[in-house]
């Protein structure tokens, strides 16, 4: 599905979040991300 490595897409996720965080959006997506997180390294 991803051409990406894991350590790439956590790596995209944790610019994500600081994106999130800067926007005040944190508490609404963290949980949300991290599970897609979650998910990912799951499989």
């Amino acid at each position: 599905m991803f051409n990406q490595t894991p350590s790439q897409l956590l790596w995209e996720a944790s610019s994500y979040m600081l994106q999130l965080m800067r926007e005040g959006c944190s508490y609404t997506y963290l949980p949300l991300v991290y599970s897609q997180i979650l998910s990912y390294t799951a499989e």
